[in-house]
């Protein structure tokens, strides 16, 4: 019955992570790559540059917006456990910043925390939701 649900729930995670990357990250990295020369300089941009910064920037947030699902997944196949992932947090979360520095195409800070914070964001409500199915998987029991 879960296998059902996962394609969906896919998509409309990995399209909400591109909505949530256009919408408020896009604007803000545009920005800081158009006033990065300062005023002596005239950004000139072409279709295919913009095109590989949009995907550049948009596919990973899309990505990483499937994480609850990746985490679930192996939590119902017995692959992890809540609490072993409880332990690895202060991991995950330095590992967030340092994949976010490496993933995104800009070199401001502020898309490289919106994509990190996101991630331990998204970490947190799997956990939550893990230990909410474990908590039910152990009252069957």
């Amino acid at each position: 019955t879960w296998t059902i649900l996962f394609v969906p729930l896919s998509v409309a995670l990995f399209l909400g992570g591109i909505g949530f990357s256009y919408f408020l990250v896009m604007p803000q990295s545009l920005h800081f790559l158009m006033a990065f020369g300062g005023e002596n300089f005239t950004p000139l941009l072409s279709m295919e540059s913009y095109l590989e910064f949009v995907l550049l920037m948009i596919l990973p947030f899309g990505v990483i917006f499937n994480m609850p699902l990746l985490m679930t997944a192996l939590s119902l196949a017995g692959l992890v456990q809540g609490k072993t992932l409880k332990k690895g947090r202060k991991f995950i979360i330095l590992g967030s910043f340092i994949l976010a520095a490496v993933i995104t195409p800009t070199p401001d800070i502020l898309t490289q925390s919106l994509l990190a914070l996101s991630a331990i964001g998204l970490y947190e409500i799997s956990l939550h939701f893990i230990g909410l199915l474990e908590k039910a998987k152990n009252r069957r029991l």
